[in-house]
């Protein structure tokens, strides 16, 4: 079963949802190695997408120590955090976040995310318990939806029925990254740290694909006017 929109850009394979991606068959990887590739990646110094990035991973070394448990959490400082969590399942990881003094919102749906972020300018990172919202058979066309809408938003997704983490870019259709459910403290920050870098390659698809189906119209426009 295939879910598709906006042309190549939001093709989304229901079927591999419960297989692990290629991305993912090294299991044997550690988190001090993810984490240590994830920093590698970060930017060139010239970067300006990946400025804030850079700026709040050197945070960390100046304070090692931080009251919350995460190390990343201070990415969405001063922002608002969206759970969709119908069923109250993520009550532990909004406890993590809030303890890093950041606010936290809890919502039921995705519709009603639309309408916060549309209304709400500080609105940093949208979390989605997928098992609350049907699984991802029922609310895929709601995700892409809110991906396109809203694809300068950052989006966590946590299910249960997913095979493994995505931490690459096989699902940005969907959400930026994929946890799977039960979570663990490192692999929750290991998300934060990782869903900014996604988001910003999920941004680049949008607009250029936005920018090819514009200048699409004009062409076409043109021809019309040729022909009438």
């Amino acid at each position: 079963m295939m879910t598709k929109s906006l042309g190549a850009i939001c093709v989304f394979d229901l079927e591999s949802w419960r297989r692990p991606t290629r991305a993912n068959n090294r299991r044997g990887l550690d988190f001090k190695a993810r984490l240590a590739s994830m920093l590698n990646i970060i930017g060139s110094p010239g970067s300006q997408d990946c400025k804030r990035l850079r700026y709040r991973s050197t945070a960390v070394d100046r304070n090692p120590f931080p009251a919350s448990p995460l190390m990343y959490c201070d990415n969405f400082f001063n922002e608002l955090v969206l759970f969709v969590d119908p069923k109250n399942s993520q009550s532990e990881a909004r406890e993590w976040i809030s303890a890093a003094s950041v606010q936290t919102m809890r919502l039921t749906d995705l519709p009603d995310a639309s309408r916060v972020a549309a209304n709400t300018q500080s609105v940093g990172l949208i979390i989605v318990d997928l098992d609350g919202c049907g699984g991802i058979a029922v609310a895929a066309s709601d995700l892409i939806t809110f991906r396109l809408e809203h694809h300068e938003i950052p989006l966590i997704l946590i299910s249960s029925e997913s095979a493994c983490d995505e931490f690459g870019s096989e699902r940005l259709a969907i959400a930026d990254v994929t946890l799977r459910f039960p979570l663990s403290i490192s692999r929750f920050d290991l998300a934060l740290a990782k869903v900014e870098m996604n988001n910003l390659e999920w941004q680049h698809r949008v607009k250029c694909q936005l920018t090819t189906s514009l200048l699409k119209d004009v062409l076409e426009a043109g021809q019309r006017r040729k022909i009438y």
